[in-house]
């Protein structure tokens, strides 16, 4: 993988918030390619929505693609077209949890 899609991967990991991701319980970090765009994905703790696994693309049009997984690796849902300002917004909705003090 090239440095600018790891340098981008991490950008994407910015954008969320450390606050946000801290509220969410995120571990085992992992990034990588999803079809030519980098992606940042993590195991979240227990939440109200289910969710174990999040998953976010980032996208040539400048919109991110959020993917929800089920702890046992099923995907839940796919939202596309998530801007930067929404992504916190998103993942508190989608988990149920909290993500700001």
């Amino acid at each position: 993988m090239e440095q600018y899609k790891i340098d981008q991967a991490h950008e994407i990991r910015q954008q969320i918030g450390n606050k946000c991701l801290t509220m969410i319980g995120a571990k085992y970090e992992s990034i990588g390619e999803n079809n030519g765009n980098p992606f940042y994905g993590c195991k979240i703790g227990k939440n109200p929505g289910k969710i174990g696994y999040l998953k976010v693309i980032y996208t040539p049009d400048d919109t991110y693609t959020l993917e929800f997984y089920l702890s046992n690796g099923y995907k839940l849902e796919t939202l596309p077209y998530v801007y930067n300002e929404d992504l916190t917004r998103v993942i508190a909705e989608k988990t149920g949890m909290a993500v700001t003090l």
